[in-house]
């Protein structure tokens, strides 16, 4: 376990692949950690899975009330390695090696139980696998402690303090494999970087399509377009208690009443987009929200108004602004009276983003103002 002090302890990654089985202690001691964790307000982390010590720990503290997160590659979900539902929050990475890095950037400190050790092989795994954590961890640390001017500190990678920027691979310039795409339909979960996709979700170039339609994509070459039902997702690091507001691309294709649902958490909205605004063919909206935990999964869903499967919303780039406290200045009384301070709005495009009205977001993406109307309203950066 890494010493910290009480101030700064916050977030606990509890380790262990042991099967109890028939030992009952390991039980007991499991419900008293996750006790303790509770009692001192502390939040879990573990290393996802159905099996072993540590996931006996995430439920015992989940049914308590803590916040879990649990973080597991990619590869293991098709091989039912994550429970459904999960325990609390899951966050699923691309592999071992991102699944390490995530869990020192969410662990404050890290406890290691009992492994298995009934074999041979899984002593020799359990002495390799602890010697390997504790080298990343020495030279995490080393690293760290070079970066801050010799003072060593407890969380070696730290999250973003301010989001004001694409989500990873936001505006789709990563393409799936040719292996996974079936003409334009993505065909695996996992297959479109950075997202997870469910349902029929088209990799689209812009320009003239089959069929004679043509596709506007106004921020560079790729877009997804969601067919009937179908959603794209990923989780989000972000500021428990902080507001933040979603900028995105989007437009409609071949429907005349084509509707974009946007989701986090707690919250959604329906954003009818069969009205264009802008003179180019594709329109930029923002959304808010307020963050619930730790990491939140953002997703873009097609509701399906059209029953045509491929028919659907076009989306070409999404965004991330983190919405800071106001504060008034000597010179106004009325805060953001300049309306400064907004949504993530796009560099050398000019026809500024689209607001939605109390009705559709009721966190308002334009601090300090209450958008009330029955249309979107434009937020032009000038």
């Amino acid at each position: 376990m890494v010493a910290t002090s009480s101030s700064q302890l916050k977030n606990i990654c509890v380790l262990s692949g042991f099967r109890y089985g028939k030992y009952k202690g390991f039980v007991q001691a499991a419900v008293d950690l996750s006790r303790s964790i509770e009692k001192r307000k502390l939040h879990l982390v573990y290393r996802g899975g159905d099996q072993g010590l540590s996931k006996l720990v995430s439920e015992a503290t989940f049914v308590r009330g803590s916040q879990v997160l649990g973080i597991i590659p990619k590869a293991l979900k098709p091989l039912g390695c994550l429970p459904d539902p999960p325990t609390g929050e899951e966050l699923v990475v691309s592999g071992m090696q991102e699944r390490i890095s995530e869990m020192l950037n969410h662990a404050d400190a890290f406890i290691f139980l009992p492994e298995d050790l009934a074999t041979l092989e899984s002593t020799c795994f359990f002495i390799i696998q602890k010697i390997a954590w504790f080298l990343f961890l020495c030279f995490a640390l080393i690293f760290s402690a070079l970066s801050n001017g010799g003072s060593a500190t407890t969380r070696v990678i730290h999250p973003p303090r301010y989001l004001d920027t694409l989500l990873p691979n936001g505006n789709f310039e990563l393409s799936p494999k040719k292996s996974n795409l079936n003409k334009k339909v993505i065909l695996e979960k996992y297959s479109l970087p950075k997202w997870e996709i469910s349902g029929l979700v088209e990799y689209i170039s812009g320009g003239p399509q089959p069929g004679g339609f043509y596709f506007t994509v106004p921020r560079d070459v790729h877009a997804v377009r969601l067919g009937y039902e179908a959603s794209i997702s990923r989780n989000v690091r972000v500021k428990r208690g902080s507001i933040y507001s979603l900028t995105f691309g989007t437009t409609r294709t071949c429907a005349q009443d084509e509707v974009l649902r946007v989701l986090v958490p707690g919250q959604s909205s329906d954003l009818p987009i069969q009205t264009l605004y802008s003179i180019n063919g594709g329109d930029t909206y923002a959304w808010a929200f307020k963050a619930t935990s730790d990491v939140v999964k953002v997703m873009f869903h097609n509701p399906g108004i059209q029953e045509d499967p491929t028919c659907g919303p076009l989306l070409d780039v999404v965004a991330i602004k983190e919405m800071l406290s106001l504060k008034y200045t000597k010179d106004n009384l009325v805060k953001n009276g300049g309306f400064e301070i907004g949504p993530h709005t796009f560099k050398n495009f000019s026809t500024g983003v689209l607001l939605s009205p109390k009705l559709q977001d009721l966190i308002s993406p334009l601090p300090g103002w209450i958008i009330k109307s029955l249309k979107q309203s434009d937020n032009i950066n000038i």
